[in-house]
Order: C-alpha cells, then sequence, then structure tokens
C-alpha cells in the first residue's frame, strides 16, 4: 500500500477542465493541497495509478485518510471535504440562512462558488 500523504493531493493534467475545477474549489476554501502533474511524468502516473485501481484518470484526489477520489462529481467530493474535516458545515450549510451559505454550481463542468452576501454587495441588490 502507498505511504499516506501529508496533505491533500490532486493528480492533474493540463487541459482537464474537472481538474481545474478541484484545484479551484480547493484554494477557494483554504484547503492546502500538492497538484500533481502527471502529463508526460511516467513516476506520477504510476503513483497515481497505484492508488486509484490502476487507472489513468484525473483528477484523482487522495486525501490524508487514505480516501481516494476519482472524477468525482461535486456532491461526492463536497462530502469528502466535509468527512475530513477539511471543511465545516459553517462553509456549506443547505439548511442555513441564505445569507450564510456558500453556494456551489456544477454543471457538467462549470464552477460558481459564491456568498449570497458578495452578490449582494457586487450587484448592489440592497438599492433594488
Amino acid at each position: 500500500m502507498p505511504e499516506l500523504p501529508d496533505r491533500l493531493t490532486v493528480y492533474s493534467r493540463p487541459g482537464c477542465s474537472d481538474c481545474t475545477i478541484a484545484h479551484d474549489v480547493l484554494e477557494n476554501f483554504g484547503v492546502v493541497f500538492e497538484e500533481i502533474n502527471i502529463l508526460n511524468n511516467p513516476d506520477a502516473q504510476q503513483a497515481m495509478m497505484a492508488v486509484n485501481g490502476g487507472v489513468e484518470s484525473v483528477p484523482t484526489i487522495v486525501f490524508q485518510d487514505g480516501t481516494v477520489l476519482v472524477e468525482p462529481t461535486a456532491e461526492a467530493f463536497e462530502q469528502a471535504l466535509k468527512d475530513s474535516g477539511l471543511i465545516s458545515w459553517d462553509h456549506i450549510n443547505p439548511a442555513g440562512g441564505l445569507a450564510s451559505n456558500l453556494f456551489l454550481f456544477w454543471n457538467g463542468k462549470e464552477l460558481l462558488t459564491r456568498r449570497v452576501g458578495e452578490l449582494y454587495t457586487e450587484f448592489n441588490l440592497d438599492a433594488i
């Protein structure tokens, strides 16, 4: 069994829109992670395939506890981040008030991450 990482690790390659989304989500939440580009890097490809069942599929995301996600859905990625303690229910709380929720929208290959309060400020919706 491969050694567990000391931080979240994302195996990716340039031009992968799901990899970009994963990267942006992690940065947005302030999660410390290592991104490893597998393109033209046989050692990185082998390391990734050793943890994800032998497939060359990105993004492959490896958590400190050994949890591995391969091309996760937005819901699976969000849940794994919550379960690992990397983000809290305070960040995303479906039962919470509209102004305090962080909304994630993942439609195929797009991500929109915004706090509703920021939208109100940005578009001056209080003046309407």
